[in-house]
């Protein structure tokens, strides 16, 4: 087979177009999205942690002076602030869908649902926290996921 010269011009501009231009099928890795997943994850646990160590014989939240039921309420709403915040820049990002989406349920479906658990027993505030250790690592494992890809 004879190649000739404006074959393999043809050949070479192929290869050049083809290395040069890649489809992205999703967003980039954002190691500070990351941290911030992290930190809010942290501080649900401690909320839950917290009301916890609050549950009498019975699994009744008694709320002290140390930790009254006020001081709960300002902490749902600085973790409701952050996991809007988290949405919010999931949405902001194209090719995100999937992060988009669990942040999304973490705060509508389990968050926000999950507010008045300040009158919860023992048994439900162990499952709504197992719930969202599950979901934080569902949305780290998403946001993970775009490193070993990129």
């Amino acid at each position: 087979m004879k190649l000739n010269l404006k074959t393999i011009y043809f050949l070479l501009l192929i290869g050049l177009f083809t290395q040069a231009c890649q489809v992205k099928w999703i967003t980039d890795y954002d190691s500070k999205m990351v941290n911030e997943i992290v930190e809010v994850a942290q501080d649900v646990d401690s909320y839950y942690a917290k009301l916890l160590s609050l549950t009498d014989d019975n699994g009744e939240i008694q709320f002290t002076e140390e930790y009254p039921r006020k001081s709960f309420e300002a902490f749902y709403q600085d973790i409701d602030s952050d996991l809007y915040g988290i949405m919010l820049k999931n949405q902001s990002k194209s090719l995100n869908t999937f992060s988009t989406e669990i942040s999304k349920s973490i705060l509508q479906d389990y968050w926000r649902k999950y507010k008045g658990d300040l009158n919860s027993k023992e048994t439900i505030l162990q499952i709504h926290r197992n719930n969202f250790t599950k979901n934080f690592e569902a949305l780290l494992k998403a946001e993970k996921a775009k490193n070993e890809t990129n």
